[in-house]
């Protein structure tokens, strides 16, 4: 038979400092220090993430009114245009009820110089603005374009 493991010797703590016990863990003065920080920390990493998230928000309803508009703007350049200046609003159809337009059309001098110089063209410049409720106040993106027909 072989002889037994020589055992190893059992490791002690070391002695604490004359006058004091032993101790392990963190203080309450420690724990408080250390959730002060954490506070700093993240109020403004917090309050960061809510502005983000509101510019998110508020991009996606503009993406929403330039495509509204841009889709008006065909719908507009397929019409005949009128002869006069004046406006004319409306409303989109579900699932965009929530959105409204209104055109501006202007006739500048140049243009009818354009007109009385060629008179088979007509032309106007369309303000088209869609509009949006946004908490207690309404936005709105405006585009503007020139149509000749």
């Amino acid at each position: 038979m072989s002889p037994c493991p020589a055992k190893k010797p059992a490791i002690k703590p070391a002695p604490a400092e004359p006058g004091r016990a032993a101790r392990s863990g963190f203080t309450l003065l420690e724990v408080m220090v250390a959730m002060a920080i954490l506070a700093l920390c993240l109020v403004p990493l917090l309050g960061a993430i809510t502005q983000a998230m509101r510019a998110t928000f508020r991009i996606e309803r503009i993406t929403e009114a330039s495509e509204l508009a841009q889709n008006k703007l065909v719908q507009i350049e397929m019409e005949t245009l009128a002869e006069d200046e004046g406006t004319e609003e409306g409303e989109f159809d579900p699932p965009y009820e929530n959105y409204s337009w209104r055109a501006e059309y202007v006739k500048r001098p140049e243009m009818q110089l354009l007109e009385d110089n060629i008179p088979e063209l007509k032309a106007m410049e369309v303000h088209l603005s869609v509009i949006w409720p946004e908490g207690e106040t309404e936005q709105e993106v405006t585009f503007t374009t020139l149509l000749m027909q």
